[in-house]
């Protein structure tokens, strides 16, 4: 049986009360009021409609329909017209929203110059509840820059689920609400260890308690650390944050990924290892540059994984003649990795540990893998040195990559580590 737009069997379709509210068979409403309206900013009548969207995306400008209804007040059919200038917009597309869609409504618009005429329509007892009622794409003229002026949204009007008329209220201040709109990282390779600077830019300021941005990086054979966040301040567009690149097996790129508001913005930056090592290598773990008592010059501690942790003691540590060596140390939840850039071939390395923090044994294990594999299971320092005692494991390891990498893989609580000397 064919059924009609206006009504199915016994059941009106509550548009109809729209028609009756406006006197004429075809209704009009909504003008595009671009950007987020907020509903709280004016007096708003038991049923209102505004327009929220993330800026200018593409040269298309994407519309979110917004309903705030009371609770008692919800519609179960809305018309609104959508109107726009001709020289700055070329096209508009109004499809339904979840909140339509979710009470099994359809949208139907009427297209003239300048504007768009649509009505959500479905069965009478189903409401449609606050929330995104429909979207709109502005599909913008090659000369548009920005967010037009001239886009309205007036004339709303809806229909309650027993088919009576309500009255909609509209408001055409237009509020940006900013998304990303580029983002730059350093344009010329960096050579490993060295940081990458990275801009991102809003399409609009920065509301008044500032805009989060959530960051994200991915890279292969590349060991670096990155925010996972950065805020843009209140007024301002755009905000920097660095990468830090600790090693790179080979040469490769590091890609970060920045996310606000529903959009999306990659960028990325090359990556180069650095040229093999003169060894020895010698780090202070956790600490400064250090000479040792026989002369011997230990770098600042550097080569390790994001995420991990710098930590000092007190504590007198015996079994050493350099105990300077073992009050310093770094140690991570899961698995604590260093990374070197060295010459092939086989070579020895020592690592240091101290007991500072555990005094019994079991408390405290973890497994050690060079260069993929694994040369001690199950290391608990305190049963092998005791508290407060210098523990040195040395172990002979072939190098064909250039890189020499260092993981401790916690078993019981974190793993640490005071010092790492490679040798030729």
């Amino acid at each position: 049986m064919r059924q009609n737009p206006v009504q199915q069997g016994s059941l009106r379709i509550s548009c109809k009360a729209i028609h009756n509210l406006r006197g004429s068979p075809v209704p009009s409403l909504i003008q595009y009021a671009a950007l987020f309206i907020f509903l709280t900013q004016v007096t708003w009548a038991q049923v209102s409609l505004g327009l929220s969207s993330g800026g200018v995306r593409s040269s298309t400008l994407p519309l979110n329909i917004v309903l705030n209804s009371v609770t008692g007040s919800e519609p179960a059919s809305l018309e609104f017209t959508l109107a726009y200038p001709t020289a700055s917009v070329t096209q508009a597309v109004v499809s339904a929203g979840p909140q339509a869609t979710a009470a099994t409504k359809s949208v139907s618009c009427n297209a003239n110059s300048g504007s768009q005429t649509c009505v959500l329509y479905g069965l009478n007892q189903s409401k449609i509840l606050n929330g995104v009622v429909a979207t709109a794409t502005l599909q913008l003229s090659s000369s548009t820059t920005g967010t037009p002026s001239g886009i309205q949204f007036t004339n709303a009007l809806g229909a309650s689920p027993a088919a009576a008329a309500v009255s909609i209220s509209t408001n055409n201040v237009i509020q940006v609400v900013p998304v990303i709109s580029s983002m730059v990282c350093s344009s010329t390779p960096i050579t490993a260890p060295a940081s990458a600077s990275c801009t991102l830019t809003l399409s609009a300021p920065a509301p008044a308690s500032g805009a989060v941005v959530s960051l994200g990086a991915a890279a292969t054979g590349i060991t670096f650390s990155n925010p996972t966040s950065v805020t843009v301040a209140s007024g301002q567009t755009t905000a920097t944050f660095t990468v830090t690149v600790s090693a790179a097996s080979a040469s490769g790129t590091v890609t970060t990924t920045a996310s606000l508001n529903g959009s999306s913005v990659s960028a990325s930056f090359s990556v180069q290892p650095s040229a093999p090592t003169v060894l020895p290598i010698r780090v202070n773990c956790g600490g400064p540059q250090y000479k040792d008592v026989n002369g011997y010059l230990w770098s600042a501690d550097y080569g390790y994984s994001s995420g991990s942790t710098a930590a000092s003691t007190t504590a007198s540590i015996s079994g050493t003649t350099d105990p300077t060596l073992y009050q310093t140390y770094r140690w991570q939840s899961g698995t604590l990795q260093y990374q070197f850039s060295v010459p092939n071939g086989t070579h020895t390395i020592n690592l240091r540990f101290a007991e500072t923090v555990y005094s019994a044994v079991g408390q405290r294990k973890f497994n050690i893998a060079l260069n993929g594999q694994t040369v001690r299971s199950n290391l608990d320092i305190y049963a092998t040195a005791g508290a407060n005692k210098a523990l040195k494991l040395t172990f002979s390891v072939p190098v064909t990559n250039g890189q020499v990498l260092i993981q401790l893989v916690g078993v019981v609580q974190v793993p640490t580590i005071t010092s790492i000397e490679i040798l030729p």
